[in-house]
């Protein structure tokens, strides 16, 4: 994404925080690790998902660390970033499903590549909103 765009993204991420749901808290209990490269979008993450209830387990910035992270923590669900720092990010996409945990994979470059090698996975084509992404949690971990 070009810096621009980036901006613009990280304006409709953080209209989608403030426009967020506070009261209802849909992921009330729940752990997340946050997988991102970029620290402003992470923390935007982390934000939207504090404000919906959820714990921040960790973060990871790097495919090392993720891989590390997924290893070590207690969590329920992961958001991860589908380029870290120029790396793909299936081992991690891998080490989730190995462990069963489930996960939203999230992209600045389009549904293309990495998705497809995991259907059924959900896809959030960044930017996106609050709403957005605690959609697409709830749908996700519904028993």
């Amino acid at each position: 994404m070009n810096g621009a765009a980036n901006n613009m993204g990280q304006q409709q991420m953080i209209a989608g925080l403030a426009s967020g749901s506070k009261a209802r808290a849909p992921l009330a209990g729940q752990r997340a690790l946050v997988i991102e490269d970029e620290g402003l979008v992470s923390v935007l993450i982390e934000d939207i998902l504090l404000d919906s209830g959820c714990d921040i387990a960790g973060t990871a910035s790097s495919l090392a660390e993720a891989l590390d992270k997924v290893e070590t923590l207690a969590f329920d669900f992961a958001i991860v970033d589908v380029n870290l720092n120029g790396l793909q990010s299936g081992p991690v996409a891998e080490a989730l499903i190995a462990r069963g945990i489930p996960f939203v994979l999230a992209t600045g470059y389009g549904a293309n590549g990495l998705s497809e090698s995991f259907p059924g996975v959900p896809m959030l084509q960044k930017p996106f909103l609050g709403a957005e992404l605690e959609q697409t949690l709830g749908t996700m971990l519904k028993p």
